[in-house]
């Protein structure tokens, strides 16, 4: 039980954001003590990148009060990141979960494929001292993207969903890491409730369908009536990491669903035109990070259970404490799809 804490509060931290065995957390007594923990999904396409720190405890994170880090890039020191500060009223909430009062750092530099990338963190006076190290791997060549309205099945229900194909060319005799987002964009053009005009944008994150790609499922496709049987056990690939052992060297596409939005606004009543965008995103990571994130896929999932499963090894790659630092290149390709209009009538004014 003790051990499958220690997992937890590495598993909680890293999912607020978004190995190799040497590299796994062991199980001793002296992790009992705390330890500096540190996280970042860092991504050579953002402007900026964020960092998070806690402290680990027997059965819950603690607080970090006093704390830098810095960010070197080849060798050479680039930032001391900025402390992001959190609003008074909710940092002295005592109701709220430490985990969302997590110490939080910005990085605005930029940095490039081939890059190594060294953070080093020191937290309470110089009590605790961590550092991880990581390369910026190479992005893959621009990706082509077709899409489609479909009818499918899913979770037992009909619905409407958006159809993806994503055409890939792998990177040549090399091992290579991805990761799927895809990301919609909702301008909504309406009326307030006192009859102005007003604009509204929204960003919606997907949760994709991939269940009948080969790559996706790593060689387990199955359809909407497998899900549905209770038979088979299914651990889905929520992030969508995958690796290109099924198309090494060739070209692969990939086909996923994703649902369709409804019209929802808090600041806008009545939407008459809608103007959507769609950013598909395909991430290059590193082997460390393809491994952390199939392991949070297992944690995550419904049918996964510690008590008759083999136990989820969470690796980590910081020295000194515990936690997760990975980094990616991102390709990405946007469509934007033809505006809706609807016919409302204009509010009284």
């Amino acid at each position: 039980m003790k051990r499958h804490i220690l997992y937890l509060i590495i598993y909680i931290s890293i999912t607020s954001l978004l190995t190799a065995c040497e590299n796994e957390i062991p199980y001793s007594p002296k992790l009992q003590d705390p330890q500096l923990i540190m996280n970042a999904l860092l991504n050579a396409g953002e402007k900026e990148n964020f960092v998070y720190l806690n402290l680990s405890g027997t059965q819950n994170i603690q607080h970090v009060e006093d704390a830098t880090v810095t960010l070197y890039i080849n060798g050479k020191e680039a930032e001391i990141a900025e402390v992001v500060e959190l609003p008074e009223a909710y940092s002295q909430n005592n109701s709220i979960p430490e985990i969302m009062k997590q110490k939080k750092f910005r990085l605005s530099s930029s940095f490039k494929p081939g890059d190594v990338l060294r953070l080093e963190a020191i937290a309470e006076e110089g009590q605790y001292h961590v550092i991880a190290e990581v390369k910026v791997p190479q992005p893959i060549n621009p990706i082509q993207v077709d899409t489609c309205l479909t009818y499918i099945k899913n979770n037992d229900n009909w619905g409407w969903y958006r159809q993806f194909k994503i055409a890939i060319q792998d990177r040549p005799d090399e091992r290579n890491y991805y990761r799927l987002d895809i990301q919609h964009k909702l301008t909504l053009y309406g009326y307030n409730s006192t009859g102005k005009d007003t604009i509204a944008t929204e960003y919606k994150s997907s949760t994709l369908v991939n269940r009948e790609d080969v790559v996706l499922t790593d060689g387990h496709s199955s359809t909407s009536d497998d899900e549905d049987n209770g038979i088979v056990t299914n651990i889905p690939n929520k992030y969508n990491v995958f690796t290109d052992n099924r198309f090494l060297n060739a070209n692969y596409t990939l086909k996923v669903y994703d649902q369709t939005y409804d019209i929802y606004s808090s600041i806008i009543y009545s939407v008459h035109r809608i103007s959507e965008s769609i950013t598909v995103r395909l991430f290059s990571i590193t082997e460390k990070e393809y491994l952390y994130l199939r392991a949070l896929n297992t944690l995550e999932s419904d049918d996964y259970d510690e008590t008759i499963m083999e136990p989820i090894i969470l690796p980590h790659n910081v020295e000194g404490g515990l936690g997760f630092v990975g980094v990616s290149s991102e390709t990405k390709a946007t469509l934007q799809l033809p505006d809706q209009f609807i016919d409302l009538p204009i509010p009284y004014q």
